[in-house]
């Protein structure tokens, strides 16, 4: 009885081992659950079954710099054989203080698995040294950003230039911002950028290439010392990776750089209240003011036009034009606005016009008086008067003036008159068709004919609809099929820019192979084409895990394209591999 309550025993401990050793397991975890405010750590969701619809808790009160990074391996145990599906982000804290990370969930075996939630606490910005080994350490000593400005003392409503600028010396990729500040208390303008334009400089004792990534106006509607915040890019970096080729060439790989920059400290100063015009409306710059009249001699009810354009360079966006003094014998209609503002990097220069259209109603000499524009002029240190001349305006061919009252002019009620450009539309004689009042339009035969048009356009668009329908289904397989065939062209172009040793044409044919291939493949349009898509596209088609990374690996070499530089890459092997990868993932879909 021993020995069999002994085998009984045994039996039912391997049963147990057995179910757990194939129970579904699915956690979270955190390198480290203490960090600075400027440090970056990683959080890892790990599930050791084939799992699908994976969700990620929100990541409320940290930034995420990379993620979802995903990674597949398998392993056999006593159930057989297992995937390992890993889901890793890299965070770095908002601000201080001790925060939860959520739940992440997954659908696995027909269950749905929750992990449990994370602590962080987050403290003051470490001081801790970084290691010098450290992949992101050596990226940082070939990679700078810096914020530049044209200016860092200036005035209250002075425009000021701010640049972007990264450097480097070794390959890198498409800079992302991650954070910059929302300049709250400036007008801001944006700076079209239509090409990054790269040059050689010397900064730090040290050669690189140069770019600017972004560039801005801005003007500041406060005084004090201002610091706007911090600006942040994420930029792929190449460093090598210690290895060699089979030809003895250093293999390199890339690294999500991030690197954190202040915006300089501002020092915004009021503008003196000291000999400041009555008439001062907050223009800052340098300017001009042209005033001007379409002619001084007119008839009664005719009209002129009054132009006034103020041009220069400054905060022309926030200035306001000066309303002119119009004799009350005038009707004065609401200004027609036009303005033709440039903002570059030497600020914002160009002109706001308004122009008005004066009607005189009585025989007359009258005076318009000059126009008076005010301004402070921020390179002399004070503020400036423009006048412009006064205009006398002879009106006849009319009644003589009223008698006045209260020292008025009584002037008629404004008719409503409708102007295009310099056209004024006087009242329409031709009073038109008229119409029978009892006849009526229902029960017409013109109705009924547009009635029975209609539910044949509606018959007609149905059959349409469905024609087109059926096609779009028949052109999604055709270009499904015929994915490989294009990409293979396009690689073909690769291959050609590779015998010309042309890298930067070779990198671009490769990614257009590449991401042309899996729009057409997986049936999603290039503009919404984005690497998680792909990898997620690719789980859920259950692609391998290996060539799922060996996919990312070669967008992420492709990326390296966009600038120019001395490359360690090895564009024959990269082409290869992209040959291979394509001709595999074909061979599972």
């Amino acid at each position: 009885m021993c020995s069999y309550a002994k085998i009984l025993l045994g039996v039912a401990l391997f049963s147990l081992s057995f179910s757990a050793w194939s129970q579904v397991s699915f956690t979270a975890k955190a390198n480290r659950t203490i960090v600075g405010k400027n440090e970056e750590f990683t959080v890892e969701f790990r599930v050791n079954s084939r799992g699908k619809d994976f969700k990620a808790p929100s990541f409320e009160n940290f930034r995420v710099l990379s993620g979802p990074n995903t990674s597949f391996s398998s392993y056999m145990d006593n159930s057989g054989i297992r995937q390992v599906a890993s889901y890793s982000y890299i965070l770095r804290p908002v601000r201080e203080g001790t925060y939860n990370i959520g739940q992440a969930s997954i659908r696995a075996e027909g269950k749905t698995y929750r992990t449990q939630p994370l602590t962080i606490k987050v403290t003051a910005q470490s001081q801790k040294p970084s290691n010098p080994n450290d992949p992101r350490s050596k990226a940082a000593k070939n990679v700078l950003l810096r914020v530049i400005t044209n200016k860092t003392s200036l005035y209250q409503g002075e425009p000021l230039v701010a640049s972007y600028k990264v450097y480097f010396s070794t390959d890198i990729g498409n800079p992302e911002m991650l954070e910059e500040p929302d300049y709250t208390g400036f007008y801001r303008k944006d700076i079209d950028i239509k090409r990054i334009t790269t040059r050689r400089e010397r900064y730090q004792g040290k050669d690189f290439t140069t770019g600017t990534i972004r560039q801005m106006v801005l003007i500041p509607q406060r005084s004090g010392s201002i610091k706007p915040g911090a600006v942040e890019y994420k930029i792929p970096t190449q460093i090598s990776s210690g290895r060699r080729d089979i030809f003895g060439r250093m293999i390199g790989k890339t690294v999500n750089l991030n690197i954190s920059r202040d915006f300089p400290t501002l020092e915004v100063k009021p503008l003196p209240l000291k000999n400041q015009p009555s008439d001062f409306s907050g223009a800052v710059g340098n300017y001009k003011l042209d005033v001007s009249l379409s002619r001084t001699e007119v008839t009664a009810d005719e009209s002129i036009t009054l132009k006034i354009k103020v041009s220069g360079s400054g905060n022309l966006k926030l200035l306001e034009i000066p309303e002119p003094e119009v004799p009350s014998a005038f009707e004065v209609y609401d200004p027609k606005y036009s303005e033709k503002i440039s903002v570059g990097a030497t600020g914002m220069n160009g002109s706001k016009t308004y122009e008005y259209l004066l009607i005189p109603r009585y025989n007359g000499d009258y005076k318009i008086p000059p126009v008076s524009f005010s301004y402070f002029d921020p390179d002399e240190k004070r503020y400036k008067t423009i006048n412009s001349e006064e205009f006398t305006v002879k009106v006849s061919g009319g009644s003589n003036q009223p008698a006045t009252t209260g020292g008025q002019i009584a002037v008629p009620g404004k008719e409503n008159v409708d102007f295009i450009n310099e056209d004024i539309l006087f009242i329409k004689t031709d009073i038109g068709k008229l119409q029978d009042k009892n006849k009526t339009f229902y029960g017409s035969r013109l109705f009924y004919g547009i009635l029975l048009g209609l539910g044949l356009a509606f018959l007609a668009m149905l059959t349409y609809f469905f024609t087109a329908y059926n096609r779009q289904g028949d052109l999604i397989k055709a270009k499904q099929q015929k994915a490989s065939k294009l990409a293979r062209k396009h690689l073909g172009q690769a291959k050609k820019e590779l015998s010309n040793n042309q890298k930067e044409a070779f990198y671009t044919a490769l990614s257009n192979a590449i991401w042309g291939y899996f729009s057409d493949k997986l049936n999603i349009p290039l503009s919404k084409m984005t690497k998680e898509t792909i990898i997620e596209n690719l789980t859920e088609k259950g692609i391998d895990g290996e060539l799922i990374e060996k996919v990312t690996e070669i967008m992420g070499k492709a990326e390296l394209a966009r600038f120019t530089s001395i490359s360690d890459s090895d564009p024959a092997s990269d082409y290869e591999k992209t040959t291979v990868v394509i001709t595999d993932i074909e061979k599972q879909l």
